[in-house]
């Protein structure tokens, strides 16, 4: 009801969409636990629920975010302000999400982008910002397990399909509560990548460029028991 609502609202339209043509509404249903301390993955709900029952017309999209989703963004969203908290950016707001060309039916706008709804729900996504020195970086938020080398040879690839690795690119892979050794299977995976790619000194030193670490603050949803419906919410640490 709400999709539809805004699909013929020109209200909503006026207020919210920037280019009239070719834009797409899509519901958004957000899962989450008020005290933080439920374990259920959206996926297991899933299984309980008959999707046939779900009033949503034919060609409508309706994303859910469950909790694990909820405190991904809001992890991410804090390492970003620590960024501009400890002045990384060449100015407080030169940073963008990416979208590489190779992989879109059309160009995206450079500088800067938003991130997409499909993005924020993919396995990882791509920022892109400039330095001090005014030289663009990369920070990749990985959000799978980083269970294995082999997953992180499959990263590296994808970004060498994207022609992202080189002697002058930085690209910093940042781990969101993944494996404990994840960031070891991700060196060992760069070597074996190297192994493969050819000894060379501009080769290794590209791979050089690319390292990864946790994000060793985790960020979790936690509304205040005694303050429930009085308008009041709060974010707590982990």
């Amino acid at each position: 009801m709400t999709i539809e609502c805004a699909e013929q609202s020109p209200d909503w339209k006026e207020n919210y969409v920037v280019h009239q043509e070719g834009h797409e509404i899509i519901g958004v249903l957000f899962i989450y636990n008020h005290d933080s301390k439920s374990d259920i993955k959206k996926t297991d709900i899933f299984k309980k629920i008959n999707i046939d029952n779900l009033k949503i017309k034919k060609g409508q999209k309706l994303i859910v975010f469950g909790i694990e989703d909820i405190d991904y963004l809001k992890t991410v969203a804090n390492d970003i302000s620590s960024m501009k908290s400890n002045e990384i950016f060449h100015k407080f707001d030169d940073y963008s999400f990416h979208y590489p060309d190779l992989k879109l039916k059309r160009r995206h706008i450079d500088w800067p982008c938003a991130a997409s709804i499909e993005y924020l729900t993919a396995p990882w996504m791509l920022m892109k910002y400039k330095n001090k020195s005014d030289i663009s970086e990369y920070v990749v938020y990985y959000r799978e397990r980083g269970d294995s080398v082999d997953e992180f040879v499959y990263l590296i690839d994808v970004l060498s399909a994207y022609q992202l690795i080189g002697v002058e690119k930085k690209i910093t892979v940042r781990l969101y509560n993944c494996n404990p050794k994840a960031a070891i299977y991700f060196r060992k995976a760069t070597e074996q990548y190297l192994q493969s790619w050819g000894m060379e000194d501009s080769k290794e030193k590209a791979l050089k460029n690319i390292t990864a670490s946790s994000i060793n603050e985790i960020l979790t949803i936690n509304f205040n028991q005694q303050e429930i419906g009085m308008g009041i919410r709060g974010w707590k640490d982990e």
